[in-house]
């Protein structure tokens, strides 16, 4: 599934189509035995902000735990994982999606079937690139930090806030103000 979450006027409007897509992603893996794919990646721009980043994620991640609580119990138990909520093994901190560096709008789920084995489930992301170069892995391409550093030759915490703004502002016309997300699955039976 592709989303693209309303922006909106405010976060509560946005915190609200966040929680209905998530309920309706829900209803549809509790159908799953009508479906022929019981497993759906959600690929979003989410718009949701995290000013208040540890009592967000802590929100979020309540909410999500319960519902694959709920989704667990049903006949077609399935797994929910968001990796882009949790902070990455090689990382102090979330990865940001936007050019800004500020906010994780941008995310790739995963709503898996008990019996599937090839999609990541949550544990899993603690253990995020060790295994091997085939084994799952996610990430951001930080193009902003490639900009800053083929213009700047430095990075780009270490510019001076008026360089930083003309850089963001060029990105942003030329490239984009959303940096790309991807996710790297095991390759089945490697």
């Amino acid at each position: 599934m592709n989303a693209h979450t309303l922006y909106g006027n405010s976060k509560e409007e946005r915190n609200r189509e966040f929680f209905a897509l998530l309920d309706w992603i829900a209803q549809r893996a509790k159908a799953s035995k009508r479906m022929y794919f019981k497993n759906m990646i959600l690929m979003a721009d989410l718009n949701m902000e995290f000013d208040d980043a540890e009592n967000k994620y802590s929100d979020i991640l309540q909410r999500l735990h319960q519902l694959e609580s709920n989704l667990l119990a049903g006949q077609n138990a399935a797994r929910v994982n968001f990796p882009f909520l949790e902070v990455h093994p090689d990382e102090v901190a979330l990865f940001h999606t936007n050019a800004r560096k500020n906010q994780t709008f941008d995310h790739i789920a995963f709503f898996i079937d008990r019996k599937e084995k090839g999609l990541p489930i949550g544990s899993l992301n603690k253990g995020t690139g060790k295994v091997s170069i085939n084994g799952y892995d996610y990430g951001v391409f930080d193009f902003v930090e490639l900009c800053a550093q083929a213009i700047y030759e430095t990075n780009f915490h270490l510019l001076s806030p008026f360089k930083r703004k003309v850089l963001l502002k060029n990105v942003k016309a030329d490239i984009s103000d959303h940096m790309p997300i991807w996710v790297r699955v095991p390759i089945p039976g490697a």
